[in-house]
């Protein structure tokens, strides 16, 4: 059986849904599931500690799964952690190949300007706000603050 749904990250200040898929096999609650990060057509994957370049999540959580102390809500907390920690999906780059897998975090390395459009606003008295667009204009909606 698989679970799908998303789980909820805050990064730099904004709250994300980042999509997961959740395999509970025969052996579950035993063993753990097998969990996936699964973005959608937008986005691809960014490898990182915890999740391969095929999505695949590895937390010790999961590595030192016990019945009956682990539990879906507690996994799904850690990855809550995790996720605001280290991002495992990002905004796919214009015109790239659909198996494209973005390295390990590389923050401080100048991305090319056609990856994506970013208005940042920045009143003197608020906080600042990045609105992101896609190839196509469209924007991306923020989710809400945390």
């Amino acid at each position: 059986m698989s679970l799908m749904g998303t789980v909820p990250a805050c990064f730099i200040g904004k709250e994300y849904n980042i999509p997961v898929c959740l395999w509970l096999l025969d052996s579950y609650p035993k063993d753990p599931p097998v969990c996936f990060v699964k973005p959608p057509k937008e986005m691809m994957i960014v490898r990182g500690q915890y999740t391969d370049a095929n999505g695949q999540i590895d937390l010790p959580y999961l590595q030192e799964w016990t019945y009956p102390q682990s539990d879906l809500l507690g996994l799904i907390q850690v990855l809550t952690v995790v996720f605001g920690e280290e991002p495992p999906v990002c905004v796919r780059p214009p015109n790239a190949n659909p198996d494209f897998v973005q390295g390990d975090w590389d923050f401080h390395l100048p991305k090319p300007a056609s990856w994506q459009t970013t208005e940042v606003v920045s009143p003197p008295d608020k906080e600042t706000h990045f609105t992101l667009a896609r190839e196509d204009g469209v924007l991306i909606p923020s989710e809400t603050e945390c």
